[in-house]
């Protein structure tokens, strides 16, 4: 028998694990040779899990998708950190290549929206929203999940996942997405004269993607796969913007009487 270093308690040598805290047992010191050890085997897995999972969901969506879903996980990335990572990788690239102030301006002009022409207070508070949203923008791909899986779980509710699953499903396919918009985001670099069609773009892609994995998951038509997707994605969407639309008017509320009475 021997203590656990973590809490304390007699445990048997042999063991890898603490039976009551898990933690492992180590009984080395820590050495040059020891870390870069270490170090290999978390490369070796996030290899093995990540870029496999990104490369499997290009060749074969719907068996990660089956297969992470039916228990077979071990050699998947998880989906939550997989949309995570690589939503972050293309919100660095837009955000460093100045794409997103760009798209943002033509928005603005589209509608006819002018910075001079507001007042100071509300040009000050749409500066904090534009710090605040470009730095979490990469969570908007984690809050669209559980406003398009609600539609997902409802024009596919016959194929039988429910509504968890389809989280899972969705981070995958969303992941997928990102990852592909770092290179839409690059090609606008190359040719920025298709700048103004980046919203299109973007939405043409997740639209046909989600109905190619859809297609094969479920073994149905292009043709129920794309229209079931499209509803979906697009009422997702616009049940986001109204969620957000409404907190937005709260926070802008409350923006202006607490400065009101603050005098800042």
């Amino acid at each position: 028998m021997s203590e656990c270093k973590n809490c304390n308690k007699d445990r048997l040598e042999a063991t890898l694990y603490c039976g009551y805290c898990g933690q492992k047992t180590i009984t080395e010191r820590y050495t040059i040779k020891k870390s870069i050890r270490e170090a290999l085997a978390i490369l070796t897995n996030f290899e093995r899990g990540f870029l496999f999972t990104l490369k499997e969901m290009f060749v074969a969506p719907s068996r990660v998708i089956h297969d992470y879903l039916n228990g077979k996980t071990k050699q998947y990335y998880h989906p939550f950190k997989y949309l995570f990572i690589l939503a972050s990788l293309t919100v660095l690239v837009s955000l460093n290549t100045d794409l997103y102030d760009a798209q943002q301006g033509m928005m603005n002009d589209y509608i006819g929206l002018n910075p001079a022409d507001q007042t100071d207070d509300r040009r000050e508070f749409n500066e904090k929203v534009g710090m605040y949203t470009k730095k979490y923008l990469n969570l908007i791909y984690l809050l669209m999940i559980p406003f398009i899986s609600v539609f997902t779980y409802r024009f596919f509710k016959k194929e039988g996942l429910n509504y968890a699953e389809n989280i899972i499903a969705n981070s995958f396919i969303f992941g997928q997405f990102a990852f592909i918009g770092i290179f839409t985001s690059l090609s606008y670099l190359i040719f920025p004269s298709i700048l103004g069609w980046g919203y299109l773009l973007s939405t043409s892609i997740i639209i046909i993607y989600m109905t190619h994995v859809y297609h094969q998951l479920y073994k149905i038509s292009y043709f129920k796969a794309f229209y079931k997707t499209t509803l979906s994605y697009v009422l997702g969407y616009v049940l986001m913007i109204l969620l957000g639309v409404i907190i937005g008017m709260v926070g802008v509320i409350i923006y202006f009487i607490t400065k009101k009475i603050t005098g800042f």
